[in-house]
């Protein structure tokens, strides 16, 4: 995840099996729960 980050990509993190805090951890732009959560409403800042 971090070479994403580091390229500029816009990193999505999705938690169904890894708890969301260690996903986190990661520096990801946005965390899910499942897919589909949020993702019509995000809005980087």
């Amino acid at each position: 995840m971090q070479l994403a980050k580091n390229a500029g990509l816009f990193t999505i993190g999705v938690a169904p099996t890894v708890n969301p805090e260690l996903l986190k951890k990661q520096v990801l732009d946005l965390v899910l729960a499942k897919i589909g959560d949020e993702l019509d409403s995000y809005r980087p800042s």
